[in-house]
């Protein structure tokens, strides 16, 4: 059963330098935060780096080894079928605004999250106090 939460959000994740792999049931689009990324794809390996963008097509099997200072975001799209993407599109570079966009997305997430700790920090907080 698909985790629907994962499907059309952005998130912010980390890979190390164990290589692994896997396929999920839709797209997702890899843009690297910080340091870069060998994915292998079919006979394929393709180095992303900050400032690209590589499209994984769904049901797609990928391996991907990273070093452990990389940082990527990382959309999960459920159709993007009418791209139409051949496997040399699906490895391209970013425009300046594109990536100040991103830089945006970046900081926005992290403060979502941090928000997020806090407010457990001080939920727990309280309820310590009440004890």
């Amino acid at each position: 059963m698909r985790n629907i939460e994962l499907i059309n959000n952005l998130f912010i994740r980390t890979y190390d330098s164990q290589l692994n792999g896997h396929t999920h049931d839709y797209y997702q689009v890899l843009m690297p935060l910080m340091g870069d990324i060998s994915m292998i794809i079919g006979d394929r390996t393709i180095k992303v780096s900050y400032g690209e963008a590589l499209v994984i097509k769904k049901g797609i099997y990928h391996q991907f080894q990273a070093r452990e200072d990389f940082r990527f975001l990382v959309a999960n799209i459920e159709n993007i079928d009418f791209l139409q993407l051949s496997l040399d599109e699906i490895h391209f570079a970013m425009d300046e605004k594109t990536l100040l966009y991103i830089s945006f997305i970046e900081k926005q997430l992290i403060s979502a999250h941090n928000q997020k700790i806090e407010g457990m920090m001080i939920k727990k907080k309280l309820i310590t106090t009440n004890m």
